[in-house]
């Protein structure tokens, strides 16, 4: 059958689907276990994503404020297309915050291709809670669906109910998601209340608004598009479209009670901390200078104050209980990122500087956006000082071996990507008003302001390999390596290694090391001060990886950079939609010592290499000393984004420094040179 004629008939099929949706029951209740419709179980593919794994034919949302307890319904049908959809998607995550939303109703049943239904048993459904971010825990229920195979199509409903008599004032309606969408409803029956829509994300989806009863809304998009999932992408909070349902009275303001709530939060709980100051002064002497006393406090935070992980396995209550101000959190020992942030704010404040938390959108979590009203962009924190004048410098006391000075790399922005706010006791009170008939408790606005947390340099995040690599003449490569980095290379290595045992940590070398060297052997590794907060990481560590040169009778065909020439180029497709994310900046510089078999030498040697594109630095020099080839290797990233209108840029650089990766050495015996 024609190409052309397949997409038609595809497109048509789509069509019918979404019609067949359109004219689903009523929107005052969802359409849950009703029969399935033909069509959808005859689908093959993704209509205009060929080869996806799975497809949201339908994505469902009733938010319901007609009753004193508020409702949030969904309801979603996924058809599953290949063996990887059957992987990730026959098990259905609902997450709600502990303390907020209750889930209830949760059910489901697996339509098989043939029509057959199974439904989710109880058995099949797994509670748990883990921890999140400051003083919030996830909940989540997994339903596991039974006998998905390709064809297969997963339904699934639940309700989440308010657990206290309240309404919503504001809520998040989710249009993208990892997998196309045939039709996404959200159906609002709001009773007195009358909201307003703001439309977030880098992706735009065409959402139709209309009023098919009296007091009900119902917002519309169909054939919406997948994230985009490119290398090196933005975090899909930054690129999913979705709309933000808010009261038009709040929006202007939605800000400023933000604040308010944290100010009086914070201020409170750092309140009068006699333990905190009492520590202070232990620490620090009166006529230490600012930038000192900062330093010994920071220093202490982060050596001395455990991660909230040691709640694990406490038994005391006082030890399991969350703590109720920043004294409990210095006699425990441990707290989240929030607590231990701000006992390092309330430290520099007895120490005598001025001092505020800030509230950051980190960058694998999105972009931060004042004008759409949602609380939950914010989900880092980090502490701002004065130590000295009028300017703001900022800290990461919370992120375990982060320098002093620095902020981890997912939380620097490069744009505006914090509030910055002052604890302040009594700010963000409490108060209720009357907004469409109705009673909502808000909080009185405090001061704010926003703050860019910098991207720092690539000469501040460096890695520094050196490595001795002996060949042999079966093209045997021995490798014997030393590497340690500074800034945030440095912070990576000790994120990744330092919370697993010594097995775990050879494990993960390995598989890093197969990411360039698919064949290679662990032979030893040795993680040396790894856990030190004077000294930077080291690895040292030594593989094996045969037939790794080639040889051709008295010849040997080499390639030097091993570390780079076996990894594929990032940027391979010709066209790009979302700007490029580094992980931070970086200056990676290798110096590579062959010793070669006796009797061989090398013949011409590649050219030195040098590209510049803009912040991009690639630099390559090769040398004989004492009969050892040397080859050095340099490559600079002094971005931490790009923008899409300049991939080609981008991708013409790394394809640059792949060709110059590949360069090969040829060494010759004797009379055969």
């Amino acid at each position: 059958m024609p190409t052309r004629l397949k997409l038609s008939i595809a497109m048509r099929a789509a069509a019918l689907i979404v019609a067949a949706i359109c004219l689903s029951p009523s929107p005052t209740g969802l359409a849950k276990d009703k029969e399935i419709d033909p069509a959808f179980l005859a689908l093959k593919d993704c209509p205009d994503e060929p080869g996806c794994p799975a497809l949201i034919i339908l994505d469902e949302t009733e938010l319901s404020n007609e009753k004193l307890q508020a409702r949030a319904s969904r309801h979603q049908l996924i058809k599953v297309f290949t063996e990887e959809g059957v992987l990730k998607y026959s098990d259905v995550v609902v997450t709600s915050f502990v303390g907020g939303d209750e889930i209830r109703n949760l059910a489901g049943r697996t339509i098989l291709p043939d029509g057959k239904i199974v439904p989710l048993k109880q058995d099949n459904i797994f509670v748990k809670t883990t921890a999140k971010k400051g003083k919030q825990r996830l909940r989540t229920k997994t339903a596991k669906f039974p006998g998905v195979v390709p064809g297969t199509i997963i339904e699934y409903s639940y309700d989440l109910i308010s657990p206290k008599a309240a309404n919503y004032t504001s809520y998040t309606w989710e249009l993208q998601k990892s997998l196309p969408v045939l039709t996404s409803l959200f159906t609002i029956k709001q009773g007195e209340m009358a909201f307003g829509v703001v439309h977030g994300g880098l992706q735009h989806v065409s959402v139709v608004r209309s009023t098919p009863f009296k007091g009900i809304s119902q917002l519309k998009a169909t054939n919406i598009p997948a994230i985009p999932n490119e290398p090196m992408g933005p975090p899909d909070d930054a690129i999913r479209a979705r709309a933000f349902l808010h009261l038009p009275e709040l929006q202007s303001t939605w800000a400023d009670e933000m604040a308010g709530r944290v100010a009086g939060y914070t201020g409170r709980f750092i309140g009068d901390a006699t333990a905190v100051n009492a520590k202070v002064a232990e620490l620090v002497k009166p006529d230490d200078p600012p930038i000192e006393k900062t330093k010994k406090l920071y220093r202490f935070v982060q050596q001395e104050i455990g991660t909230e992980e040691e709640r694990v396995g406490k038994t005391d209550e006082s030890q399991v209980q969350d703590p109720n101000n920043i004294d409990e959190v210095l006699r425990r020992g441990y707290g989240d990122e929030l607590q231990r942030t701000l006992l390092f704010i309330a430290m520099a404040r007895e120490a005598g500087m001025q001092s505020a938390i800030l509230f950051i959108v980190a960058r694998d979590g999105g972009l931060m956006n004042l004008d759409t009203p949602d609380d939950d962009q914010f989900d880092a924190f980090a502490a701002a000082v004065k130590t000295g004048g009028t300017t703001w410098t900022f800290y990461d006391p919370a992120v375990k071996h982060c320098p002093f000075g620095m902020i981890s790399a997912k939380k620097e922005g490069g744009v505006p990507n914090a509030m910055l706010i002052t604890p302040q006791m009594g700010a963000g009170e409490g108060f209720y008003d009357i907004i469409s008939n109705t009673r909502i408790w808000r909080n009185r606005p405090s001061r704010y302001s926003t703050a860019t947390i910098p991207v720092s340099a690539a000469s501040r995040n460096v890695q520094n390999r050196e490595a001795t690599v002996l060949l042999a003449t079966d093209g045997t490569l021995q490798v014997e390596v030393s590497e340690q980095g500074i800034g945030q290379v440095d912070l990576d290595e000790r994120t990744t290694y330092l919370p697993l045992d010594e097995e775990k940590r050879k494990e993960r070398l390995l598989e890093v090391i197969h990411e360039f060297q698919p064949r290679a052997t662990l032979v030893s590794a040795e993680f040396q001060d790894i856990d030190s907060f004077e000294k930077p990481a080291v690895l040292k560590y030594k593989f094996s990886v045969p037939d790794s040169a080639s040889s051709l009778g008295d010849r040997i065909l080499l390639t030097p950079s091993i570390f780079n020439a076996g990894r594929p180029v990032p940027f391979t497709s010709d066209k790009r939609t979302t700007p490029v994310h580094f992980p931070h900046t970086q200056k990676s510089i290798e110096r590579l010592t062959f010793e070669v078999p006796a009797g061989y030498k090398p013949g011409e040697l590649p050219k030195a290499d040098i590209v510049r594109e803009g912040p991009f630095l690639f630099a390559t020099n090769y040398s004989v000393t004492d009969g050892k080839l040397v080859f050095s290797r340099r490559l600079e990233i002094d971005t931490a984004t790009w923008p899409a209108a300049s991939y080609a840029q981008v991708k013409s650089f790394f394809e640059k420094v792949q060709a110059a990766d590949r360069q090969v050495v040829v060494f010759a015996k004797g009379s055969a040179q």
